[in-house]
C-alpha cells in the first residue's frame, strides 16, 4: 500500500511536495512508481483520497518515532538515579538478574523480547502459571510494589527506543495468545506497534473485560493519531498517580 513502503512521503519527496502543492492527478500520477501506475478510481476525488491517507498517515508514523525516541531517551536519563535503585532493592531481596525478558508479538507479528523489571522470585515461570494473580505467592515484595505503581514497565522504554514497541499502543501479546483471537482481530491488533500505555490501559486496566480490552486496542490500530496518543499519553500519569484499575 502507498504509504507503508518506498512510496511513503518519507522516502520520496517529490511525492510529498507534489501533494502539498495540491498537483493536478496527473503529474501525481506520473509521480508513481511504474507499479502504481494504471490504477483506476472513481474520479480524481477518490485519488486525492488516497493520496491524502498514505501521506497524513506516513507523516503521522514518521513524527511518532521520532517523539518515541526523544521522549524514551529523556525519561531514561532522568530517571537513571531511580532505575540504579530499583535494581539494587530487587537483587538485595531475591538472587537473580534485575531484569525479565519475556518473548512477546511486536508489530506485523514480529517476535521481539520485551524488558521489565523482575517482580517476582527466580524461575518463576517453571514453578507455577504463566499467568499471575492478585494474591500469587512467586511476586516479591519489591515486586508487589513495583506493580503497584507500575515501575515494573519502565525498562521497555529501551523497547521503544530499539523499535520494538511505541510509548501508545496495544500492550504486547504473548505467542501463546494468539488462538484465543479471531484471526482477523490479530492481524489488526498487530498493524501498530505495541505500546506501554494504550486505550484499554486508560480506559479501566484490568478492570474491564477481555472483550473490552480487545475493542480498545482494535479501536486505537484501525485509526490511531497524534491527538489520541497524546491524550492516552497524559491520561496515563492521571492513572498511574491514582493507581486505577491495577491489581
Amino acid at each position: 500500500m502507498w504509504g507503508t513502503s518506498k512510496n511513503c512521503c518519507f522516502y520520496n519527496p517529490i511525492i510529498l511536495l507534489l501533494f502539498i502543492h495540491k498537483a493536478p492527478v496527473a503529474q501525481l500520477d506520473r509521480a508513481l512508481p511504474s507499479e502504481g501506475k494504471g490504477r483506476t478510481f472513481e474520479s480524481s476525488r477518490v485519488r486525492h483520497m488516497e493520496w491524502g491517507g498514505a501521506v497524513w498517515g506516513c507523516m503521522y508514523r514518521v513524527v511518532k518515532r521520532v517523539v518515541d525516541i526523544a521522549v524514551s531517551l529523556l525519561a531514561m536519563t532522568v530517571l537513571l538515579p531511580l532505575l540504579l535503585l530499583i535494581a539494587l532493592a530487587i537483587v538485595t531481596e531475591s538472587s537473580g538478574s534485575p531484569i525479565f525478558t519475556q518473548m512477546r508479538v511486536g508489530r506485523n507479528n514480529q517476535p521481539f523480547a520485551i524488558f521489565k523489571f523482575r517482580s517476582m522470585v527466580k524461575n518463576a515461570a517453571s514453578i507455577g502459571a504463566w499467568c499471575t494473580t492478585a494474591n500469587d505467592s512467586r511476586i516479591t515484595r519489591v515486586g508487589k510494589f513495583l506493580r503497584f505503581t507500575s515501575l515494573d514497565e519502565i525498562p521497555q522504554l529501551w523497547n521503544v527506543v530499539i523499535g520494538d514497541m511505541s510509548l501508545v499502543g496495544p500492550r504486547p501479546e504473548l505467542p501463546r495468545q494468539e488462538a484465543e483471537y479471531r484471526p482477523e482481530d490479530w492481524a489488526l491488533r498487530h498493524r501498530v506497534r505495541p505500546g506501554i500505555t494504550g486505550l484499554a490501559q486508560v480506559n479501566g486496566r484490568s478492570k474491564t473485560t477481555i472483550e473490552e480490552r480487545l475493542q480498545y486496542d482494535l479501536d486505537y490500530a484501525t485509526n490511531p493519531t497524534l491527538t489520541m496518543d497524546l491524550g492516552i499519553l497524559l491520561k496515563t500519569v492521571s492513572v498511574v498517580l491514582r493507581r486505577a484499575g491495577v491489581n
